[in-house]
């Protein structure tokens, strides 16, 4: 009997930057080469590089209900009537998404890479309601932000999925917490990353950089940060630690790679700080160009946080990347990152809720710097190879 292809659901795929966009991607790269892939289904806008990968956009895509702007929706009554309505237009629409495996769904399984919406429920409960089997891959947030309103769906939802898989040990104890123990086989399968092909990229050389950057690398020691540059990735904090190692190592340079809602935040702590001469915005980097940054960086920070209990950093393939290439990496001690980064021998763990955790930071850079033994980075890179290896993919999955 020929096993089932997988049909994925997910949020983010490529081109979109992000943890979540680069798992989904190398399931999508795995199944393909095993000949279980049978295409995905998408919120993200296509630039056409992906073609052969069988994307379709979803037909959820912006149908949000919007309330008070329809006939009848200042009375109770008739608000309750359209918001029925508009419930079953979107589990129409994930009917069209659904609608093309229908005559061999015996043969298919979906796998929903997110749940961070309203509309991937209805399209869980569109599967369930035609008999598709689907299994559900979490990411740690999307079970902290269950709301008691989803919680009913929530749960129901996880019950029928034929496997659960989470993306760290962390993930999967938040939702055994959430659900209480619900018996689903249940699976963890870390963000592995193809170390052979990341390490064989024709990467820029540091002059290259210079040149495409306008920032002076010579003589320098680079601190690299790559991140959606939200607050709970904690990027201030890294910022206000450069203020004070500027003082002990002029020489030492913070580039941050990214883009998000604290750029305009960051650009004024930078210039308030006066420190336009040892931090650096870079913007949204390539992924060679992100590689070579790691190449020549020395040490790794991202302070994220669980900004005291209503954010969650599901794993950190950002920290095992930066071991890859050899460096130090500091990160938060929450979520998934104590799985990521193996404390005090590829890096450390720092709790970033606390006040004075730009203090604490900045004193394990100095120490860093001032012991200029970078032997732990070596560590890290063999951690990286043995544990998150795209080649233990096929094994867990």
């Amino acid at each position: 009997m020929s096993k089932k292809k997988y049909l994925i659901f997910s949020t983010d795929f490529k081109p979109h930057k992000g943890g979540v966009a680069e798992f989904v991607f190398n399931i999508a790269n795995y199944l393909k080469k095993e000949n279980l892939f049978n295409g995905i289904i998408t919120y993200t806008q296509q630039d056409g590089n992906f073609d052969d990968y069988s994307v379709r956009m979803t037909n959820l895509l912006n149908r949000k209900r919007k309330l008070g702007k329809r006939f009848g929706d200042s009375f109770f009554l008739t608000r309750k009537i359209n918001t029925a309505v508009h419930k079953l237009y979107l589990h129409y629409l994930a009917y069209k998404d659904l609608k093309p495996i229908l005559k061999e769904k015996h043969r298919t399984k979906v796998l929903i890479c997110s749940y961070y919406t309203y509309d991937n429920g209805i399209f869980i409960n569109m599967c369930r309601f035609l008999n598709i089997e689907y299994e559900i891959l979490y990411h740690g947030l999307d079970v902290l932000l269950i709301s008691r309103q989803l919680r009913k769906q929530f749960i129901k939802n996880s019950k029928n999925a034929s496997r659960l898989i989470f993306n760290s040990k962390a993930s999967r104890d938040l939702f055994l917490k959430k659900s209480n123990n619900l018996s689903v086989p249940a699976y963890v399968i870390y963000p592995y990353i193809d170390t052979k092909t990341i390490l064989e990229t024709d990467l820029y050389s540091k002059e290259e950089l210079e040149s495409k950057w306008n920032i002076p690398l010579k003589n320098k020691h680079i601190i690299s940060c790559v991140a959606a540059l939200g607050k709970r990735k904690g990027v201030h904090i890294a910022v206000s630690a450069m203020s004070k190692l500027k003082k002990d190592f002029p020489n030492y340079l913070l580039l941050i790679g990214g883009k998000g809602p604290e750029k305009e935040n960051l650009e004024k702590q930078i210039k308030d700080l006066k420190l336009e001469n040892n931090v650096f915005l870079l913007g949204l980097i390539s992924d060679k160009e992100k590689y070579s940054l790691l190449k020549y960086s020395e040490i790794f920070v991202l302070p994220s946080s669980g900004l005291n209990g209503t954010e969650w950093e599901g794993f950190g393939i950002s920290y095992i990347e930066a071991s890859l290439f050899n460096n130090i990496v500091i990160g938060g001690n929450h979520g998934g990152i104590i799985e990521a980064i193996d404390n005090k021998k590829s890096g450390y763990l720092i709790k970033f809720d606390e006040d004075n955790s730009s203090d604490v930071l900045y004193e394990k850079l100095k120490e860093t710097a001032e012991k200029g033994d970078f032997s732990m980075a070596k560590y890290g890179k063999e951690y990286v190879i043995k544990n998150f290896d795209i080649r233990n993919f096929k094994n867990k999955f």
